[in-house]
């Protein structure tokens, strides 16, 4: 009997049931929270609260769609508690939606570390050169939306200890300014996670019990009439605790070509650099699909753009869940904008499917790398670890009959 084999099988499945071990789970309790102001009923379900539970300390997740769709992550020690100050006026016959958001948010122990991100415009552009690139495109022939024109409700939501799903649909966009009416809509299906594992829908993203995920779908979108070629964009304000001036790269890698991604050898990242020993970061790969099959035949690219330095971050961060937690000192945090755009030359443009997608993560501490999931793990661990068994078995019954036989 080869007994190298057999060591290295045996090490093979301590190192993957460690692995399993060093995954950190966290306990999801989930609440959805609105003001008692009567203005405020019809954004009932539109601000969520997850409080995911680690073994030390716990993540905040304060989820709002009201105005724009906005993320803010606190992490904090596990006795922590939310504190929400809403704003209320009882002389205000007609608020405005902003008056239904939170006046100030805060904790009764002060955060370890804090970060957020908020969708700022959706842009539709007329392609001329079929080449995915807004940059290339003149302002005639780019439309912005505004995310805060659309109305929010809920259309699916999965509410558990180890994962949190909630689908929210944007639609019937209405920009009174402009008088200009859309119809189709934007679906944002937001998942926070308990433990280590992979997302069940294309691209497959491998996430954490430190991440949230972000799974944008613009479906069936009225374009506007004048562009033959339109495609989208869109800009996310993204902020973190940590010294604003400071470089922060957007960095692609490349990954293994697996069963869940095949084709796929990039993933583009951006890490804010540790502040005490903390950071947050961005991950996505970059394709986009044009159908809801999510065929990778059906795919097109998506684009990034250079980070831009917010000029005004609380202009910036008006209008979203971030301006409430972070007001008092929104010019001593990094508040950086980030563009994507949705296309590549020859794939039909928005107009072949009216259907196009992009999946970010955004995620506490490092960012992740390709790795055996919870999954992977229990079934590599049955394929070597049961005939290990039994060979451990086997060898047994044999050194025991030896002497017997000798006999």
């Amino acid at each position: 009997m080869d007994y190298k084999i057999v060591y290295r099988a045996f090490l093979l499945v301590i190192l993957l049931l460690m692995q399993k071990c060093n995954s950190i789970s966290r306990k999801l309790n989930t609440k959805f929270l609105s003001s008692d102001d009567e203005n405020c009923k019809s954004q009932k379900n539109t601000l969520l609260h997850i409080n995911a539970e680690g073994p030390n300390d716990s993540l905040h997740y304060l989820w709002n769609f009201i105005d724009n769709p906005s993320v803010l992550v606190a992490l904090t020690n596990k006795s922590s508690k939310l504190d929400i100050k809403w704003t209320v006026d009882p002389f205000s016959k007609l608020k405005q939606t902003t008056d239904c958001l939170p006046e100030k948010i805060s904790f009764n122990d002060s955060a370890i570390f804090s970060y957020g991100l908020s969708i700022k415009k959706i842009y539709e552009f007329n392609d001329a050169n079929d080449n995915g690139v807004i940059n290339s495109s003149s302002s005639a022939n780019i439309n912005v939306l505004n995310p805060s024109y659309f109305v929010w409700y809920v259309r699916n939501k999965v509410i558990g200890d180890e994962t949190v799903e909630l689908e929210m649909i944007g639609h019937s966009y209405y920009d009174e300014e402009k008088n200009l009416t859309r119809t189709g809509s934007i679906a944002l299906l937001i998942s926070v996670f308990g433990e280590l594992d992979r997302f069940n829908k294309q691209p497959f993203m491998l996430h954490s019990e430190n991440t949230t995920q972000i799974d944008l779908s613009i479906d069936n979108f009225e374009t506007n009439k004048t562009f033959a070629n339109s495609r989208f964009a869109i800009e996310l304000l993204f902020v973190s605790d940590g010294e604003p001036d400071i470089v922060i790269p957007v960095n692609v890698k490349r990954t293994i070509n697996d069963e869940h991604t095949p084709g796929i050898f990039k993933l583009v990242e951006i890490n804010t650099p540790k502040n005490e020993n903390t950071s947050m970061y961005l991950q996505w790969r970059p394709i986009s699909y044009m159908t809801k099959e999510r065929d990778v035949t059906d795919s097109t690219d998506v684009v990034y753009y250079p980070l831009g330095k917010s000029k005004d971050a609380f202009d910036d961060a008006t209008n979203s869940i971030l301006l409430p937690y972070y007001k008092e000192n929104i010019n001593k945090i990094i508040a950086r904008k980030l563009n994507v755009s949705f296309g590549s030359n020859g794939d039909g443009f928005y107009k072949k499917t009216n259907y196009t997608t992009w999946t970010l993560l955004l995620g506490y501490s490092h960012s992740l790398d390709e790795r055996f999931t919870s999954g992977t793990i229990i079934l590599i661990s049955n394929l070597i670890g049961l005939p290990f068994l039994l060979l451990i078995l086997y060898s047994s019954i044999i050194y025991i009959r030896k002497p017997s036989v000798r006999e």
